[in-house]
């Protein structure tokens, strides 16, 4: 999965915490291909298809920046993407700060201002994949000189700086929008995730386990009742490492 998130990356395009696995193994089978261009119209397709619950999960997480992102997803499905191509790439540095407190594009030493962030975000292989894009420089934050001119992959320096005159296509609009929704959704999801406490799962364990099993009276479906008791023991389990982990 992260050599997957990796290659997205490289090509413009990010995954949010609901892109379904089964998904991206079928885009690993393309990069083995080397058929970029099915990842391109696959991922483009992805974001279109969400972009209703992008939109609203902007406007819920980013109330102060929703007016300013409302009429870049205005202009993107006016087909304005010169106009709305600029603000995404400039709300992302933007969230990004919000959320981490370093922006997107940022460098030290070369590498990515964001990857220092990543440690105490992770707590398993799926955020670590997940936090992949953080670390290493894909072709958004990439320097001008970093990117192939030929691969027509968006780069928000050559953008930003007026150096690109032909970004302005769907395609484009839609990484964009990808990587706002990945900061917006991903990183920030992996964040409340990571702030949970076990007392919180605690109680959730035993709120929900009481209003199943009351529910289960008149059928007596005690093995239902002790599956969901198993999944309930299994994410105690997960924020249990997780919590010993951020400890260490």
């Amino acid at each position: 999965m992260r050599s997957t998130v990796n290659s997205l990356a490289k090509r413009g395009w990010y995954i949010d915490l609901e892109t379904p696995f089964k998904f991206l193994n079928k885009l690993n089978a393309e990069f083995k291909r080397e058929n970029n261009q099915n990842v391109d119209l696959l991922m483009a397709s992805y974001v279109e298809f969400n972009l209703d619950n992008i939109k609203k999960n902007c406007q819920r997480n980013h109330p102060d920046r929703w007016p300013l992102l409302r009429e870049a997803f205005e202009a993107h499905d006016q087909n304005k993407f010169a106009l709305s191509i600029p603000v995404f790439l400039a709300q992302a540095d933007g969230i990004c700060k919000d959320l981490l407190g370093v922006k997107f594009y940022a460098r030290r030493k070369g590498i990515p201002a964001t990857a220092c962030k990543t440690a105490d975000l992770e707590m398993d292989s799926v955020s670590d994949a997940i936090l992949e894009p953080l670390r290493e420089a894909g072709a958004l934050n990439a320097y001008e000189n970093e990117v192939d001119s030929s691969s027509n992959v968006l780069n928000r320096h050559a953008v930003l700086h007026g150096t690109s005159v032909d970004y302005a296509t769907k395609f484009n609009g839609l990484r964009s929008i990808s990587l706002v929704n990945y900061l917006s959704a991903a990183v920030s999801g992996v964040q409340q995730i990571k702030q949970i406490t076990p007392e919180q799962i605690e109680a959730f364990k035993r709120e929900t386990t009481a209003i199943v099993e009351e529910m289960l009276k008149p059928q007596k479906k005690r093995r239902l009742s002790a599956t969901f008791m198993l999944c309930c023991d299994l994410l105690c389990d997960l924020f249990s490492k997780k919590n010993k982990r951020h400890s260490k």
